[in-house]
């Protein structure tokens, strides 16, 4: 008879298969949704710390030597690092111990820096004793602050993280709010201590994505997703950072990117800080033949030539969603960033886009009948700029879509849509969206 079969004798591969669906799921160490202020707990999984065993897969590692071999590349997998001295000697401990070759996904915590001349009156406790606010809590965070940065301890430690993940896959980069930021940026409000006392997340953002993305431009691995709720924003002093990097260093980030999320922040000079930053833009995105997801923002609440942030002649090899939200360009602009995608491109998404110039007839066209694989279109709150003192001539005016059945609107031509060159309702946009999709192969 054949002797009996152990758990031992199957193959390490298939064990690791079976790991996989014996765990049960981790609880989440923080919420995606923006303006959660909930605080944070980190589960085991996601210390990455070699002498814990809380969990069944630490459990599963102690079992012996081949199950700590099978089930440490899971473990270590998926690393958290917040901004403090703690979280970067967690990472500095997980490359002593030349556990960062299994990480996959790395997600970077970062806090709003503490700014202002009035921080020796917040830890002495003036004014802020109603409202809970721990200050050691607050004395150490300032302390870890200035000691990260002062020396670049923060980037040296990424540089040398980011070396070494030769398996990441996936980025992240989160902003950590809690209950003792959230209680003290209410006891500034209003008070004695506002205007000398700053929770800034604009500095600590711009140094955690200029970090990131030294660090990104020494990885080993590409291409590798970038995600953050909080979207990229450019603002001034962004801008201002942006001019110093060396131009080398945007294609090696490019290089290694499947997906980004820029927006451009409200400024009143927007179109010199975006035209000063033309070359760079060019330089990163002409590099960024990895992309498949794009997503460009614009608040600036004027017009911007979108030809200065992406090249008017560059095509995205792999790009399948494309996403332009609060622009003001030209039809022929729009049509021609579509036209160059049009093999590929399966979502494409506009939100409060209005054209300056142009009809949205002649998108609408490009969009049904040149598009090969498009799935799926979404047309939110899309309209017209009109530059006041020009003539426009008027389409067919409004049309009735009241009852209107799937096989008519296919029939329709674009001049039957009620696109009058002036403005838009938003019953209006939807049935162009459907009308898009209702091709006639």
């Amino acid at each position: 008879m054949d002797r009996p079969r152990h758990i031992e004798d199957l193959a390490d591969e298939l064990l690791s298969e079976i790991l996989s669906f014996l765990l049960r799921p981790e609880p989440r160490p923080f919420n995606f949704l923006p303006g959660l202020t909930a605080p944070y707990t980190l589960s085991s999984s996601t210390r990455g710390l070699p002498s814990e065993a809380n969990s069944d897969l630490d459990r599963f590692r102690l079992v012996n030597k081949r199950f700590m071999r099978i089930g440490t590349p899971q473990k270590f997998s998926r690393f958290v690092v917040r901004f403090s001295e703690e979280g970067f000697r967690r990472l500095e401990h997980l490359l002593d111990m030349q556990l960062a070759c299994y990480v996959r996904h790395f997600t970077y915590m970062v806090r709003p820096f503490y700014q202002g001349s009035g921080w020796p009156q917040v830890l002495s406790g003036v004014g802020i004793d109603e409202y809970r606010v721990p200050i050691p809590v607050l004395r150490s965070r300032l302390k870890d602050q200035n000691s990260l940065t002062r020396i670049n301890r923060d980037q040296a430690l990424l540089q040398r993280a980011f070396s070494s993940f030769t398996s990441l896959k996936q980025v992240k980069l989160l902003r950590l709010v809690d209950k003792t930021d959230e209680n003290l940026e209410k006891c500034i409000r209003g008070g004695p201590l506002e205007g000398t006392v700053v929770l800034d997340w604009e500095t600590a953002c711009t140094r955690a994505i200029t970090n990131l993305g030294i660090a990104l431009s020494e990885s080993p691995c590409k291409p590798i997703q970038f995600y953050t709720p909080h979207t990229h924003t450019i603002t001034r002093k962004m801008t201002t950072k942006l001019l110093q990097v060396p131009s080398t260093l945007f294609p090696a980030i490019a290089s290694r990117l499947t997906s980004l999320d820029i927006t451009f922040d409200p400024m009143t000079d927007a179109n010199t800080n975006i035209r000063a930053l033309s070359t760079q833009f060019h330089a990163f995105f002409n590099a960024a033949a990895n992309l498949t997801s794009l997503h460009l923002s614009s608040l600036t609440y004027q017009p911007l030539p979108i030809d200065h942030v992406i090249p008017s002649t560059l095509h995205f090899p792999r790009l399948h969603t494309l996403s332009l939200e609060s622009w003001i360009m030209n039809a022929e602009d729009l049509t021609s960033i579509i036209r160059r995608h049009s093999h590929r491109l399966r979502e494409f998404k506009l939100h409060t886009v209005h054209l300056l110039d142009g009809r949205w007839k002649d998108v609408l066209s490009v969009l049904r009948y040149e598009m090969a694989v498009l799935q799926r279109v979404s047309l939110v709150h899309v309209n017209y700029s009109r530059m006041p003192g020009r003539d426009y001539e008027h389409g067919n005016g409004r049309v009735n879509w009241l009852g209107i059945t799937p096989g008519e609107l296919r029939a329709r031509t674009v001049d039957e849509l009620g696109d009058d060159g002036v403005r838009i309702n938003s019953d209006q946009a939807w049935i162009w969206a459907k009308w898009v999709m209702s091709r006639p192969w």
